[in-house]
């Protein structure tokens, strides 16, 4: 059982104790990424509701801009 758990600041580390700096730059530029179409998905469709389109407008434009529609 010795060893199972990491001690100290070892438990939170994104990444192993090998890995180069871009790595982590990659990590953290994807991770700004994923928050951000996180949030363009939620303001999207509410928006242009507001705007007077359909709710399923807003989703197909929302698909649209991911590339959803894309072949």
């Amino acid at each position: 059982m010795r060893g199972r758990w990491p001690s100290g600041d070892e438990w939170w580390r994104p990444m192993p104790p090998g890995a180069s700096a871009d790595a982590l730059r990659i990590l953290t530029a994807r991770g700004v990424r994923a928050f951000g179409d996180g949030f363009v998905a939620l303001l999207l469709p509410i928006y242009l509701v507001e705007l007077g389109f359909s709710a399923l407008a807003g989703c197909a434009c929302y698909l649209h801009r991911e590339g959803g529609f894309s072949r």
